[in-house]
């Protein structure tokens, strides 16, 4: 008995806040709980109050950190592990009929004889078209676990047709598109950090150096991060010896310093980085190492801000919290983080506010003048504090497009009449090799632009709003939804950046 009370108050003292031995008083918020949950007049559900509560305090952190229910925190992690399970196809509904708009190679569908076009009218026997059904009720029947079968009835050129079709697992790739822009400079978009980006990259990068490429243009435009040490692999094939390529630390973390470990596939030959207000967290490491290092040139508009590093952590009913443990900083020491002081809601305009021209410049010159100067190598000042400011501003006037344009490219209006076009015309598309091609010889002929309007205003859009200065980013946009149809993302990259500002910056840039 002497011997377990000695170790008792040993273990006590040890562990003073774990279980048996715990010394903890409760804070007034288990009290507060505790009163509820015993003594209030109705019966309620505690749960609710929780959860309830749980956002009342991440709502007083920061817009980064947040609580996550059981099916967001799959959502989450199919794009960080870069897969999910399903047949492979993305689906659209024009009118009433839900239809394939594209099929991804050799995946389940492909096989199961899919094609994009294709009008599904049931899943297992549970009729789809004809009613509306809400997207995710959609994705609900066609998604399932691998290896399990799903059936279904599809009409193609008025002939239906039963398939049935094994699940499987789906990489969702990271690389858009690569290819040669000229002799001798490639071209590669990354669309997100996922467990399989740096292999992707890889491969996109060896099979582009075995044609010559002397230069690159690596897209990151839009790529609003992901896995953090997925950046760094890919900063370490450009940079040389054990550089820095960043450093994390927060009240609870230490500082943690990532270097360079071995010697890159690409660390002499010219860079050019793009980058917009979508490019954050992972991007941002990504092109601050590059930058501070003077190792590529960047181009686009300021960069998002956000300078957060996000752990997430399970709880124990299957949901999560993604909470912030740390800050990220760039080789001279930067912190791009962007003031959340004024709340969420602020912190999320600013970006939206910054796409005209005259409000992207005053941004950038706004951190000039506010920020403290970092140098980098070559003497080259740089600013923290809000995002990448690029070495080269691409200003992308956008008050030139009108509501009707922004509504159409947000509910895929192109891209429905894309498939539409491309199942009146297949037997002429299937005479062009490929999307370059195409892209030089396509044009939009007045039957074709009439016959676009008629489309719009069926599906309820009025189209006497539309601006004449909106036909051509129009008639390119239905050229690149064409282009995907049959060439997939790359051949829609290749026609969409054949008239990008950014990508003829970047090749000037290169030239100088």
């Amino acid at each position: 008995m002497s011997i377990g009370i000695f170790l008792g108050f040993i273990m006590r003292d040890k562990f003073p806040d774990k279980g048996f031995f715990s010394t903890k008083q409760p804070t007034t918020l288990d009290e507060v709980m505790y009163l509820v949950d015993q003594h209030y007049v109705d019966k309620i559900d505690l749960g609710s109050i929780a959860d309830t509560i749980i956002q009342s305090v991440i709502n007083k952190l920061d817009p980064h950190s947040e609580y996550l229910s059981y099916q967001e925190l799959n959502s989450l992690n199919e794009q960080l592990e870069g897969r999910f399970s399903g047949i492979g196809i993305e689906f659209d509904m024009i009118h009433d009929t839900l239809y394939v708009t594209y099929v991804i190679p050799d995946g389940p569908a492909a096989k199961g004889g899919l094609k994009s076009g294709d009008k599904i009218i049931s899943v297992d026997n549970k009729k789809v078209s004809g009613i509306r059904l809400p997207t995710d009720s959609i994705k609900s029947l066609i998604k399932g676990d691998a290896g399990s079968v799903v059936e279904i009835s599809c009409l193609r050129n008025n002939s239906p047709f039963k398939t049935t079709i094994k699940r499987g697992n789906i990489e969702l790739s990271s690389v858009d598109a690569a290819y040669m822009v000229n002799a001798q400079t490639g071209y590669i978009r990354l669309n997100k950090f996922a467990n399989n980006t740096y292999k992707e990259f890889m491969k996109a990068l060896m099979e582009l150096k075995a044609r010559n490429m002397k230069n690159l243009i690596l897209d990151l435009r839009d790529n609003g991060g992901g896995i953090l040490d997925q950046a760094i692999e890919i900063a370490d094939e450009f940079l040389s010896d054990d550089k820095l390529i960043t450093y994390t630390e927060g009240n609870h973390s230490p500082r943690k310093n990532y270097t360079c470990k071995r010697q890159g596939q690409f660390e002499s030959g010219q860079v050019v980085v793009l980058c917009n207000e979508g490019s954050a967290s992972a991007s941002e490491v990504l092109m601050g190492a590059l930058q501070d290092w003077d190792r590529a040139t960047i181009v686009g508009q300021t960069s998002f801000g956000k300078g957060l590093v996000q752990e997430v952590f399970e709880l124990r009913d299957k949901s999560a919290l993604k909470l912030t443990i740390a800050r990220y900083y760039t080789p001279t020491g930067r912190c791009i983080q962007r003031s959340y002081n004024k709340g969420e809601d602020a912190y999320y305009s600013e970006v939206a506010n910054r796409k005209s021209s005259a409000s992207h410049i005053a941004v950038a010159d706004s951190l000039k003048k506010a920020g403290k100067i970092y140098i980098t190598p070559k003497g080259k000042k740089l600013f923290g504090g809000g995002g990448i400011t690029p070495d080269q501003l691409t200003a992308t006037d956008t008050t030139m497009y009108s509501d009707f344009l922004y509504n159409i490219l947000g509910e895929n209006v192109i891209t429905q009449y894309a498939l539409l076009y491309v199942q009146q015309h297949s037997r002429d598309l299937e005479k062009k090799s490929n999307a370059i091609e195409f892209s030089r010889k396509f044009i939009t002929d007045n039957e074709t632009w009439k016959q676009f309007l008629s489309f719009v205003s069926a599906q309820g859009y009025e189209t006497a709003s539309l601006r004449p200065t909106e036909k051509p980013a129009i008639e390119k946009s239905i050229k690149a939804a064409i282009g995907r149809q049959i060439w997939g993302k790359d051949g829609f990259f290749k026609i969409i950046n054949a008239e990008d500002k950014d990508i003829s910056t970047a090749i000037k840039a290169l030239s100088q």
